[in-house]
């Protein structure tokens, strides 16, 4: 019998920015050219601005969402939340 179930913080209940904004506005039709923008932003290939620019045109999505979003630190992964609940 499962007494006890234990989830890590971070990484597990809370998402990075980035992760956070691939949830919400990445699709098939547009999650390779944002991954490798990415990518590329994390390597210097280009600057952040250049990340913001191609994020924005991808998605439709207002530069200063995009940048909120990406910047925020911890976001919560509201699905393992969900899952948790069901736990109880």
């Amino acid at each position: 019998m499962i007494k006890a179930v234990i989830f890590d913080c971070f990484g597990v209940f809370t998402e990075d920015g980035w992760l956070a904004f691939m949830g919400k506005y990445s699709n098939d039709d547009n999650y390779e050219e944002l991954r490798y923008a990415n990518q590329a932003a994390d390597k210097g290939l280009i600057s952040y601005n250049e990340l913001l620019d191609t994020v924005c045109r991808v998605t439709h999505v207002d530069r200063d969402e995009v940048h909120t979003i990406i910047t925020t630190t911890h976001h919560p992964n509201a699905p393992l939340f969900e899952y948790a609940k069901k736990l109880r």
